[in-house]
């Protein structure tokens, strides 16, 4: 019961300790497995001059979706690899699934995309095949 709020709690937590974070020190607390056979997030952008123009697999947590642009649905993957500018890799896909799913994705890996008004992809998936895994 809180007399200051004037209502009955069924459940109260208390937190001890809250801590503001960059995204990728959040990406980095990420530890997901690479698939067999797959790609870790970091590798894509380190091998990416190598793998450009091949399928590739990775596993990543949606961390950002943007529905409906350019006909196509936008992810953000990560994996708990890479740094700053290596630990979230693009994935477009006319598969919808939402934020927090834990997704594998399969597609032809692009390199230096440029879609102008200041959108620049060093490594992105296009037209991915996705499946949420639990």
């Amino acid at each position: 019961l809180s007399h200051d709020l004037g209502r009955r709690f069924e459940v109260m937590t208390f937190i001890e300790e809250v801590a503001v974070v960059s995204a990728s020190q959040s990406h980095a607390a990420i530890r997901i497995e690479t698939p067999p056979g797959g790609v870790a997030i970091q590798d894509v952008f380190a091998r990416r001059a190598s793998l450009a123009g091949q399928v590739i697999v990775v596993r990543g947590r949606v961390v950002k979706a943007n529905k409906g642009i350019f006909e196509t649905n936008w992810y953000h993957l990560v994996d708990g690899t890479g740094g700053e500018k290596t630990s979230d890799l693009t994935v477009t896909s006319g598969q919808d699934v939402a934020i927090g799913d834990l997704v594998l994705a399969q597609g032809i890996l692009t390199t230096d995309k440029d879609l102008g008004f200041g959108y620049f992809y060093p490594a992105i998936i296009e037209d991915a095949q996705l499946s949420v895994e639990h």
